[in-house]
């Protein structure tokens, strides 16, 4: 029998095939037969359903659960306002504050020294590739990764050189932006 209709209680009889379901006999009473019964589906299914869901719930140990976030909270909490991240912080802010002391006090007529300077390094570190082709070969991957790496050092000096005569031309540059009109 299943529930037909909550709200009047009216039953009806269903006949299911319900999976997995132990061999059975059909027998006779007098002239009718007895079909073998089960739990049935419908509403009683589902009731059954939501009974088996909530007893799942109440056995989920939600006191434990609030306790160990609260624990996990609490040190998130003693992390963020200790000692070592107020440090970190300070730090990071003088750092900052340090960078930008620096930049203010860029003297552009050096720029054009530390390119120089710059293009020096690189040539020695040009005869020094040479001197290292000569003794490892021109075909190892040492040697092909430090090509790319010349070529990457020749393009940083080349950027340098020409901010630095952008800036020994438009010094306000710094504060401003390069020029518009390029």
């Amino acid at each position: 029998m299943q529930s037909a209709s909550l709200i009047t209680g009216q039953q009806v009889v269903a006949l299911d095939f319900v999976p997995d379901a132990p061999p059975a006999t059909v027998t006779m009473e007098g002239e009718d037969f007895v079909l073998p019964t089960t739990e049935g589906g419908g509403f009683a299914g589902l009731a059954a359903s939501a009974t088996d869901l909530l007893d799942k719930v109440n056995k989920m140990p939600f006191d434990q659960i609030g306790a160990n976030l609260n624990g996990i909270l609490k040190s998130v909490n003693d992390v963020a306002q200790g000692p070592q991240m107020k440090k970190a912080l300070t730090d990071f802010a003088a750092m900052l504050a340090s960078a930008q002391g620096m930049v203010q006090r860029l003297d552009t007529k050096q720029l054009p020294e530390l390119s120089a300077g710059l293009q020096k390094t690189l040539a020695s570190a040009n005869k020094l590739v040479l001197s290292l082709d000569t003794g490892y070969g021109d075909n190892t991957k040492f040697n092909r990764d430090l090509d790319r790496l010349m070529v990457q050092a020749n393009d940083a000096v080349r950027s340098i050189r020409a901010l630095t005569d952008l800036l020994a031309r438009h010094p306000e540059a710094l504060l401003k932006g390069g020029p518009r009109d390029r």
